[in-house]
């Protein structure tokens, strides 16, 4: 072999995956959002009143994003009467995230909105899952937690990504509610954060990151970064993207549970996550 070879290119994971016509993505999917804002108050045990208010957003309604800021503002009262500094923290990240542009929704047979694909603050693509549940478990050297409860739960099976944090599983067979205290209790002991389980819970979907982090791939943002008026063009995403294509947000690893192909309406999301990821690649996680 030549000392000064070319070095080998990396596997490119299948094929690439592609941003959906449009010429702008929107927040919200609209030149508007839905928004709304609720307060309530309660009486603490020293007699003082408390007042709490909670911000809601949506991608569907308006009344869904009404049912979303009262119970965010709800939690945010019960937190702050219990004192229980952890919720106000997670209350307020949650209140904090802007309405991002939508990129694609990806639906089942019957027309049913599986996931939603977004853009976050540091522009890079997310899914919002409605029912696939995701766990992220930043600094995870291993699978202890996942192959405990796989044990005990023989109906559970899984798909193990490594992240450049840790590990992150899918559940492929079966799917969950968000807001369900079962997907906060398995959540909990796959060694989920806890803000994140709240989210869920909140935003009322599972949601993971499926490219890189620009920082991790020497890339910086501002330029890039949707504002909530105007979206940012197809043209522009796509190209800071593609200056990205040497990494890969996540690299999947094996399959952990039951055997059997993932649900009818899980299986296109598992692939659609894995397409943007480059899970299938040798890349450089970022």
């Amino acid at each position: 072999m030549p000392l000064f070879g070319k070095k080998p290119e990396p596997k490119s994971g299948g094929p690439a995956a592609e941003l959906p016509q449009a010429d702008r993505f929107l927040p919200g999917g609209a030149p508007r959002g839905y928004r709304a804002t609720r307060t309530v108050s309660g009486t603490a045990p020293n007699g003082a009143r408390v007042f709490r208010a909670g911000a809601g957003m949506s991608l569907a309604s308006q009344a869904e994003a009404e049912a979303v800021a009262a119970e965010a503002a709800q939690r945010a009262l019960q937190a702050a009467l219990a004192g229980s500094a952890g919720e106000l923290d997670a209350y307020a990240y949650s209140v904090d995230r802007q309405l991002e542009p939508v990129v694609e929704t990806l639906r089942g047979p019957s027309g049913e909105a599986l996931a939603t694909i977004t853009l976050n603050s540091y522009a890079a693509l997310v899914m919002n899952a409605s029912a696939m549940l995701f766990a992220d478990i930043d600094g995870a050297g291993g699978t202890g937690g996942l192959d405990a409860v796989v044990r005990e739960r023989p109906d559970l099976a899984f798909r193990l990504y490594r992240t450049p944090a840790g590990a992150r599983y899918i559940c492929t067979s079966r799917t969950f509610d968000p807001r369900s205290a079962d997907t906060a209790d398995l959540l909990q002991r796959l060694g989920s954060d806890p803000k994140y389980t709240l989210l869920c819970r909140i935003q009322r979907c599972f949601r993971a990151r499926l490219t890189p982090k620009p920082w991790r791939a020497g890339k910086r943002p501002d330029r890039v970064i949707a504002s909530p008026a105007n979206g940012i063009s197809r043209g522009e995403l796509e190209r800071f993207l593609g200056s990205m294509a040497g990494y890969a947000a996540a690299r999947f690893e094996r399959a952990i549970g039951s055997e059997g192909e993932p649900l009818p309406e899980i299986a296109p999301l598992v692939a659609y996550h894995d397409r943007w990821c480059r899970a299938s690649s040798d890349r450089p996680l970022a």
